[in-house]
């Protein structure tokens, strides 16, 4: 369960505290302990950082870093951690400035439009709003289909 949950093997001390557990089913208790754990999110959020297409520079030949790049993935992992609902997650990341005023915490989620590889020689309006359509249109769309009830695929 540890490692599927975690990614992580279970500690000395997590193995005793089972083996001495008098609960009738004790795993019950170690799941919520598991999913409660900060490394849920750091597991889980790796592969979301993945379909976003994640770095923390633009991956091109002059490699130019993001300097709060690390805003944007530190917000992915606290939304798995809270249990985010995968709707508002999505809506975070696509429209998180145009939420209702006091959910300045989804400001970050719009990072998702911002960071990754790019290429950043285009200089010209037209340049830049290309670049804007190809990131707000090439994904995560294959990764949503029959994702979640209800939420229809972005295209």
């Amino acid at each position: 369960v540890w490692l599927d949950v975690l990614g992580l093997p279970p500690t000395e001390e997590a193995l005793e505290v089972m083996k001495g557990s008098t609960e009738a089913d004790p795993w019950v208790k170690v799941v919520d302990a598991l999913l409660a754990s900060p490394h849920y999110g750091e597991r889980w959020g790796r592969h979301w950082l993945d379909v976003a297409r994640y770095g923390d520079s633009n991956g091109g030949d002059e490699n130019h870093a993001y300097p709060h790049a690390y805003r944007y993935r530190n917000w992915v992992l606290e939304a798995l951690d809270r249990d985010m609902r995968f709707d508002r997650f999505l809506q975070a990341q696509l429209a998180g400035d145009l939420l209702p005023r006091g959910e300045t915490e989804s400001l970050a989620g719009t990072g998702f439009l911002a960071i990754g590889d790019q290429d950043s020689r285009g200089t010209g309006p037209h340049q830049k709003a290309s670049r804007h359509d190809r990131r707000t249109t090439r994904h995560p769309e294959p990764s949503l289909h029959g994702a979640e009830p209800g939420v229809r695929p972005l295209s």
